[in-house]
């Protein structure tokens, strides 16, 4: 489990101080799937920083099953069990071949070869690369080098991955894939999945959504719960997904809408149905 108490952190821009972080306590569970929200601003790319230990709590505590991330002896191993997956897949690349890149965290963890091995060739396999294992990093599309990202956190066979906007800069294809890759680990290896993003049709698929802002949890709770509440998505500055605003349009037009949908083909199967009760009255 991931424990965050009463977390704070300021930053200093020339004589004003600002609350980045301002009191988080959040407690994230294994084998879940867990959105983080939040405009431009918010936190959330800070906050989830300091569960990998990339940044350390100015106040307050953050510990990764039960290691605390201020403590100097367990750095590497809370890095080794909460993998993270930048948003610049370029920032990501430590070696010249897609192979040697996923290779490269196996091997400092000190595995003999053949562990190395099966790692790799399981990671590859798993983010759907296997054809490029060969090719060189700088030849790479910008989707192509996060799922080579990604497999790098694979070998490391982590219990928690964390993504940070790691489809920002991706075309919607390279979205897809990607996404389904991390879902498929999810349920695979039960693996737990940290997802910033900003993009609300892949926050629906998560199982629990945080909103971040101005440095709080604005609210925490299931999608349905969350994109359900129209005034607070507004209030932090987030759009609603188009499946819900087609939604409140509908029901604006008279029509009575019986369920929440929360992708475009449960949105279709849902108007249909409604189109063939009207057709019936």
């Amino acid at each position: 489990m991931i424990e965050i108490s009463s977390l704070r952190r300021k930053y200093h821009i020339g004589k004003e101080t600002r609350n980045v972080l301002d009191g988080i306590d959040l407690k994230i569970e294994k084998g879940s799937f867990t959105a983080i929200l939040g405009r431009s601003g918010s936190g959330k790319s800070t906050l989830i920083k300091h569960i990998n230990a990339v940044l350390l709590p100015q106040s307050g505590k953050v510990t990764v099953d039960g290691m605390d991330t201020n403590d100097e002896k367990y750095v590497y191993d809370i890095r080794e069990r909460a993998g993270m997956v930048f948003q610049d897949p370029d920032s990501q690349a430590v070696a010249s071949t897609v192979e040697d890149d996923v290779a490269f965290a196996p091997e400092n963890l000190g595995l003999d070869e053949s562990e190395i091995n099966r790692r790799v060739e399981f990671a590859i396999r798993s983010a759907g690369i296997s054809e490029l294992r060969d090719k060189n990093i700088n030849s790479l599309s910008g989707g192509q080098k996060q799922l080579t990202a990604i497999a790098g956190i694979i070998a490391m066979r982590p219990e928690y991955m964390i993504f940070d906007e790691s489809t920002s800069m991706l075309d919607p294809q390279a979205r897809k894939q990607l996404f389904d890759c991390v879902q498929g680990l999810k349920n695979e290896l039960n693996i737990s999945v940290i997802w910033v993003t900003h993009y609300m049709d892949e926050a629906v698929a998560a199982d629990r959504i945080i909103i971040v802002d101005n440095g709080i949890v604005a609210a925490d709770g299931t999608p349905w719960e969350i994109f359900s509440d129209t005034d607070l998505i507004e209030r932090c500055g987030l759009e609603p997904p188009f499946t819900i605003n087609l939604c409140a349009e509908l029901k604006k037009a008279g029509y009575e809408i019986p369920r929440m949908p929360f992708n475009i083909k449960d949105c279709a199967e849902m108007i249909n149905e409604i189109i063939k009760a009207r057709g019936k009255t």
